[in-house]
Formats: C-alpha cells, sequence, structure tokens
C-alpha cells in the first residue's frame, strides 16, 4: 500500500475486502470475514473527482453492501480537526494515575 498522500484509482469491478485479526501477544492472524465489494463504471467514473467518495452500506435485503456516491463535505471556516472536536465535546481527559 502507498504512504499517506497516495491517490488509487479504483477501476469497475468487484474487491475483496478481507479482515483480519491478530490475539494480543499472538503471532499468527486469523481470517474474521471477507466481503465482496462491487465498483459499477459510473460508480469508477465519480471516484475520479477528489471531493467525492463511496460510502458502502449493508443491505439486508439482498444480503450485500450497496454503494453510494457521497460528497465530501468541507468545514466551516474556521472549525479545526474534527477529531479534536469530538475530543472536547466528549468531556474532560481522566485525572493521570499517579
Amino acid at each position: 500500500m502507498g504512504g499517506v498522500g497516495t491517490r488509487f484509482e479504483f477501476l469497475p469491478g468487484e474487491y475483496s475486502l478481507r479482515v483480519y485479526a491478530t490475539v494480543v501477544n499472538g503471532s499468527s492472524k486469523t481470517l474474521i470475514d471477507r466481503v465482496i465489494l462491487m465498483v459499477s463504471e459510473e460508480h469508477a467514473k465519480a471516484l475520479k473527482d477528489p471531493d467525492r467518495h463511496l460510502l458502502f452500506v449493508w443491505a439486508p435485503d439482498s444480503a450485500k453492501y450497496v454503494p453510494h456516491v457521497v460528497e465530501r463535505r468541507a468545514l466551516p471556516p474556521g472549525q479545526g480537526d474534527p477529531l479534536a472536536a469530538l475530543l472536547a465535546a466528549i468531556g474532560p481527559e481522566p485525572p493521570s494515575v499517579r
């Protein structure tokens, strides 16, 4: 995989996403799940716009993930890091243990 800032081009087709886990202090990984994601010609074309991405939503009736093109939302001027805002909303840090 590429580093930070690397841009990937998703072509139309089927993608297999495999999820692995390792037990703490373990040395081997275990396959937990495998998910098939489909990218259509229309979706691949939409992904060429850096302000768009695909959101895959589980559809229980068809038992598959369905892609939706989503526009990235820019932060209003003056707003900072959304993660920092979330952490601030959660509350103060717990007291340190001495």
